[in-house]
């Protein structure tokens, strides 16, 4: 009994290290006139500020700014197609997950994620009192080896292999596994700016975690699907989209075998180096 209900509050374990697979990569914005801009109450100063431009072959090509967007809910869109394209970053992941079923139950959970050019690090922990679990990859190129806590040996695998394993890939165009392609943003609110901005995000709880209930269900060995009640994030990027910080509040329910569990989790994922030096763990 402990331990199914140990394995219940792992199901999103994977969610705040990884993003979606193929299916989910995200469309080009359409800008449209006369929708309320993700800026506008930000002075031109401070987005100048933080803005660079990037040099190539000698010319100088001016950095897309949020000040540049017309229709805040294009934020989302265009903070994963750039976190996609991002050459080097390191990202620290810690939360917790609380499970009620017959009774409660806390579930902490840490990562570390690091993109090197084409190569790539995730390893993530989740402890509690009944469980303790681990999963460990290496990505290079379009091929993956990973394990378990429990493994003595990497399993090797395409990308497209593993996305199919775990429904989640780390490095492509979503936030924290979560889609936000056509129909997944509802809204989007800034709520701060300066240096850095804030936005409130609302995501769809059906177009925006297919990827993530496959990985929910996969970890957590769940009988089926989880289904989400409450899924809100809070985006913190520099002006020219370099992420900052992500945190990610959600609500679902999990079955396993006769048992159903209402969980609730808040996560943070911390950006750090990002576009600069970084080095892989050895194995």
């Amino acid at each position: 009994m402990k331990k199914l209900i140990a394995l219940l509050i792992c199901t999103i374990l994977l969610s705040f290290a990884v993003s979606c697979d193929g299916d989910g990569a995200t469309s080009s914005p359409s800008v449209s006139s006369g929708s309320d801009t993700s800026a506008s109450a930000a002075s031109s100063d401070d987005t100048s500020a933080e803005a660079s431009a990037d040099t190539s072959v000698g010319e100088t090509t001016p950095v897309m700014t949020v000040a540049d967007v017309e229709n805040v809910n294009d934020i989302p869109v265009i903070y994963a197609q750039k976190y996609a394209a991002l050459d080097s970053f390191e990202a620290v992941t810690e939360g917790a997950t609380v499970a009620n079923m017959i009774i409660s139950v806390t579930q902490t959970i840490s990562a570390r994620l690091i993109k090197k050019g084409d190569e790539g690090y995730l390893h993530n922990e989740s402890h509690s009192s009944f469980v303790n679990i681990a999963h460990t990859a290496y990505f290079k190129g379009g091929s993956v080896r990973y394990k378990e806590k429990d493994d003595t040996t990497y399993t090797n695998a395409s990308l497209s292999e593993y996305a199919g394993v775990y429904g989640v890939y780390p490095f492509a165009e979503c936030i924290e596994g979560y889609t936000v392609g056509a129909g997944a943003v509802k809204n989007t609110e800034l709520l701060s700016f300066g240096k850095t901005y804030v936005y409130k995000i609302e995501l769809d709880m059906e177009a925006s975690t297919s990827a993530i209930k496959v990985q929910m269900k996969k970890s957590g060995s769940l009988s089926e699907l989880p289904s989400f009640t409450s899924l809100v994030l809070t985006l913190e990027i520099k002006p020219d989209f370099t992420p900052v910080k992500v945190n990610v509040k959600a609500e679902y329910n999990a079955k396993m075998a006769i048992f159903n569990a209402a969980c609730k989790q808040d996560i943070t994922i911390t950006y750090s180096k990002v576009n600069e030096s970084v080095e892989l763990p050895t194995d």
